[in-house]
């Protein structure tokens, strides 16, 4: 945490701001999955982590926290891991 401090300088408090407002509009969406995320901040860039079913809520994810203000690039660190279908079988 004290490199990450050094990195933000004196924004290291705005930079936890971001974050916490990046995890309450993920909590806020309407897909519950998100609230599973975690959103740190480092300067102006926002690093997305933890696990989530699709591509698609990969992204949606993504959009959702883009937009903030402070948010100038937004590393997707999500991993999708699909669950195995119905009837399939892996050996």
């Amino acid at each position: 945490m004290a490199a990450l401090e050094r990195l933000n300088g004196d924004n290291s408090r705005s930079g936890e701001a971001v974050g916490r407002r990046a995890e309450a509009r993920l909590w806020q969406h309407s897909y519950l999955a998100l609230k599973s995320l975690t959103c740190e901040s480092r300067g102006s860039t926002l690093v997305l982590r933890g696990c989530l079913p699709t591509y698609y809520l990969k992204q949606i994810a993504q959009e959702a926290v883009s937009t903030l203000e402070g948010v100038e690039q937004v590393v997707n660190e999500i991993e999708v891991q699909t669950l195995p279908r119905r009837g399939t079988y892996r050996t």
